[in-house]
């Protein structure tokens, strides 16, 4: 895993944003984030989803159309 941070230039400002390069459940992830503990926040949830996935644990996360909504709509 491979965490930096660059400083950059955001509408004429200079800002520090955090980066992580990694590989997770044979998938490989890269990150952008404003405050390192998001970016810390949002490495643990891709790790905890995939070790829920390998045991068996993960929930199926439903996609809801907009054709679903409209007919649902009373």
């Amino acid at each position: 895993m491979k965490i930096w941070k660059e400083k950059i230039e955001r509408r004429g400002k200079v800002v520090t944003v955090h980066y992580a390069d990694f590989t997770c459940a044979r998938m490989r992830h890269r990150i952008q984030a404003d405050t390192k503990t998001e970016l810390d926040e949002t490495i643990e949830a891709i790790k905890g989803r995939a070790r829920r996935e390998k045991y068996g644990l993960y929930v199926q996360e439903t996609i809801v159309t907009l054709g679903e909504l409209v007919d649902a709509r009373p």
